[in-house]
């Protein structure tokens, strides 16, 4: 018996963004991909005249956002018996209809196994990202979820993605849970999970370190950020396995980081947060005058729109006048036109800049990644670049800030903050030497590179 049904659905299309060409799309085409896809696992596929079969059902009782009733009453008496024209109408009269509604809604969440299969049932437009964190947790390998099972409650968007907007989180019928519905739901189908899995349970084998992770973690970071958080707010260090630094709103997590074929030295599946104008803040006491940050970078702005495309990080007392501290970004239009660039205090035109535009994202996968490198060792400075041993900056530059607070992905006044993913970000409470600095990346691309 052939199956068809959602998977997660509520932030995912078919079309491929990350081609610069999109390919043919039509009911055609679509039904020619699922079918090589679906003959060639067919022809892997192992047989059994048995497999154990487990379920188990419960019932969730979730809240629902209230209604901008007062508003909607007000926009609605104005209008009177005209027709509704606009959206402000069609949205108001959604608030009226949503408050004679119940104000909660009762889910049936489902696990299923099948032999070591683990299906999951919502009844939610689920968002791709919680299919993920599902599966990732699953004791069942491989899990998948099935949406809209059972009813339809909405869209169910994690919480950072109300933050971030977009017509998904608008309050109306379609998307009215409450902003922790979803860490609730997939605690729940977890621990259903859990409860079929029996001898099924996947069994955990350990996986060695990737190269430019093990390169890194030899060079002794005091904080490892390895960046792959499913959601916020924050942050976890890998080198004492705690939380270290909080992100702030509107940062699109679990998004493609660098990885093979490109990146042999990393994790096939590695992740990396996508910042949209917010940032990682993090309180390093110990941080003194000799230090060094490493980080992966990915931008996503145009370096002819504003004066600094974007702070890749900054070290300074939080929202300080005139940028007291110091900072590395990528320039603008005032600022090195796309180049690294360091300076201290509000000084752009005193920046030491590189000499390698970084520019905008490609669609070549291998050339939107760039290693970063910042080096100070008292007043010299030096910064570099993709594993080359001779530094993009250097110079010398008075220490501007003793201070302990850190930035990622913007400035300590928030102007400028970074457009675009950083990944694998490690302080170093020392200078590290080119030759680590050249080792790491080599680890990161393969040797032959």
């Amino acid at each position: 018996m052939g199956i068809m049904s959602n998977g997660t659905s509520g932030d995912a299309y078919v079309r491929d963004y990350s081609l610069e060409k999109g390919r043919k799309f039509d009911r055609f085409t679509f039904a020619d991909w699922v079918a090589q896809v679906a003959f060639k696992q067919y022809q892997s596929m192992q047989f059994h005249d048995w497999v154990p079969l487990e379920m188990r059902e419960e019932k969730l009782e979730l809240k629902v956002r209230k209604p901008k009733l007062e508003w909607a009453k007000k926009v609605l008496a104005e209008l009177g018996d005209k027709p509704r024209t606009t959206g402000t109408h069609v949205y108001a009269a959604e608030q009226i209809m949503l408050s004679k509604m119940p104000s909660t809604r009762e889910m049936k969440l489902q696990a299923i196994r099948i032999g070591t299969l683990g299906i999951v049932g919502i009844p939610a437009e689920v968002f791709a990202i919680t299919g993920l964190k599902i599966r990732r947790k699953s004791p069942l390998q491989p899990t998948f979820t099935i949406s809209l099972a059972n009813g339809w409650d909405g869209y169910l968007p994690p919480p950072e993605q109300m933050a971030m907007g977009g017509y998904t989180t608008w309050l109306a019928r379609s998307s009215c849970l409450t902003a922790d519905a979803e860490p609730k739901i997939v605690a729940k189908v977890l621990e259903l999970l859990d409860a079929v899995a029996g001898e099924g349970r996947a069994k955990l084998v350990g996986i060695g370190r990737p190269p430019y992770v093990q390169a890194v973690l030899d060079s002794k970071p005091s904080v490892y950020w390895r960046l792959d958080e499913f959601n916020g707010p924050t942050a976890t260090d890998s080198i004492s396995g705690q939380p270290l630094g909080e992100f702030e709103t509107q940062i699109a997590y679990y998004m493609p980081g660098p990885r093979p074929p490109h990146f042999p030295g990393f994790d096939a599946d590695n992740r990396a947060p996508h910042f949209v104008g917010q940032r990682l803040k993090a309180e390093l006491p110990k941080l003194g005058d000799k230090y060094s940050v490493e980080t992966w970078c990915y931008n996503a702005m145009p370096t002819d729109v504003r004066p600094v495309t974007g702070y890749i990080f900054s070290r300074g007392p939080a929202g300080a006048k005139g940028a007291a501290g110091e900072h590395l970004g990528i320039g603008g239009t005032e600022s090195g036109g796309g180049k690294l660039f360091f300076h201290a205090g509000d000084d752009l035109k005193g920046a030491l800049v590189g000499k390698t535009p970084v520019g905008l994202r490609t669609w070549e996968r291998g050339k939107c990644w760039h290693q970063v490198v910042l080096v100070r060792e008292g007043d010299r400075v030096a910064v570099y670049l993709d594993g080359n041993p001779e530094p993009e900056i250097s110079g010398q530059v008075k220490p501007n800030a003793t201070c302990p607070t850190i930035f990622l992905g913007g400035r300590n006044d928030g102007f400028s903050n970074f457009e675009g993913k950083l990944d694998e970000a490690a302080i170093y409470n020392r200078a590290l030497s080119p030759e680590e600095i050249v080792a790491h990346y080599r680890a990161a691309v393969g040797n032959e590179q």
